[in-house]
Formats: structure tokens, C-alpha cells, sequence
């Protein structure tokens, strides 16, 4: 059975009407150090100067690995997203604290009704079935927070995501 709630990140953009935006890396960056590493290995082949042939070597071979390194950055980067909280344009981060499986009304029933003091005294676990979600940062003044139960192969939310500001934001990022 597939459940019909958002995801944190797909609530987040909803439930902060604008202030979280979901932006593309940038493969300016990866492409340049691909071009810095054509260009040292074109300078040890002797196309654009004529060196020593350990100082080719070098060069070539340095220039071998800047390229690689430039490709593994501009595949990485292409596919990677993030959000951003645009009052202070923080980058906001996963997540995750989990809870012990009998929690699992008191935590959704404090999130639901944003009681950050009450969920602060359940009892953690350092693995378990029921995970508590956080999206945000602590520089952020904002944390979206959701409950995920885990059903066999994966963790499913189990109540809407709700969002926290200022105070209750960092007493809950604190936590984990």
C-alpha cells in the first residue's frame, strides 16, 4: 500500500510559501578544471610548449588526473539538487533521529500540535522503526520536520510534515 503523503522535501517547498527554493548545482566550476587539465596535458605532449621530458611527464600525468577528477565533478554535479532557505540563503540538510517503536502516537500527536518541548523528552534509539525526519539547518531559523515508519524495505511517512521557526527550529535541529 503506497502512501498518498509528501515527501519532506516536495512539503518543504510547499509549506515555506517561497522562503525554500530548490536549486540546480552549478557545472561551471567541474568544466573548468576539465579544460585546466586539457591544458596541462597538452603542455606535457609538447603541442603548446616544449619541456623536459620529466617535466612532460609530469605534466601529463597531473594533467590526466585533473581531468578525471573535473568529469567525476561535472557527472556528480549534474544530477545533485539543493534547497535553500533564501532569507540567508542557508543550504539545508537531512536528518534523521530515531525514535523507540512505542513513541510512535506521542511523537506524531507532538509534531502535529508543535509541542518541540514534548517531542525533546521522548526516548531516542539509535535505530529503530520509527524515524523523525529534519530538513533544515542550524543556521536556518527553519526546520521541516516528518515522521517516517519503517514498512519492510522502507521508511514511509507516517504523518504530514510540519514546519518549526526560530527557537523551536533550533531546539529540534539540536536534538540531532
Amino acid at each position: 500500500m503506497e502512501s498518498q503523503i509528501q515527501d519532506i522535501q516536495s512539503s518543504a517547498l510547499q509549506l515555506s510559501q517561497g522562503a525554500i527554493v530548490k536549486v540546480s548545482k552549478s557545472i561551471t566550476k567541474p568544466i573548468l578544471i576539465t579544460v585546466f587539465g586539457i591544458l596541462f596535458f597538452l603542455m606535457g605532449t609538447g603541442v603548446i610548449l616544449s619541456l623536459a621530458p620529466t617535466i612532460s611527464a609530469t605534466l601529463m600525468a597531473g594533467g590526466v588526473a585533473i581531468i578525471i577528477i573535473g568529469l567525476i565533478q561535472v557527472f556528480s554535479a549534474k544530477s545533485k539538487e539543493e534547497y535553500i532557505y533564501t532569507p540567508n540563503k542557508a543550504r539545508l540538510k537531512k536528518k534523521s533521529i530515531y525514535f523507540e517503536t512505542k513513541e510512535a502516537t506521542n511523537i506524531i500527536h507532538a509534531i502535529e500540535n508543535k509541542q518541540v518541548e514534548a517531542i525533546t523528552k521522548l526516548s531516542t534509539a539509535d535505530s529503530s522503526g520509527l524515524m523523525l525526519q529534519l530538513f533544515g539547518n542550524k543556521d536556518a531559523d527553519i526546520c521541516i520536520v516528518q515522521i517516517l515508519k519503517y514498512v519492510p524495505h522502507y521508511f514511509e511517512p507516517a504523518c504530514e510534515a510540519q514546519i518549526f521557526f526560530k527557537e523551536d527550529a533550533h531546539k529540534l535541529w539540536a536534538l540531532a
